[in-house]
């Protein structure tokens, strides 16, 4: 169930995001920014340092 409610997009304009916010590297949330991408998303990334050697 949560796997196909992750792949639904979500109820907002991604294209008009400046940013995301990623605090750590669980595939539960740093899985989906490819998705974010894929559905216009052209924002900034901010994370720790560590996490981004993870994902």
């Amino acid at each position: 169930w949560l796997r196909k409610r992750n792949r639904q997009p979500l109820p907002l304009d991604i294209a008009s995001l400046d940013a995301v916010l990623l605090t750590h590297a669980h595939l539960d949330h740093s899985g989906y920014i490819p998705v974010l991408y894929k559905q216009g998303f052209r924002g900034a990334v901010y994370t720790h340092h560590a996490t981004r050697e993870l994902c």
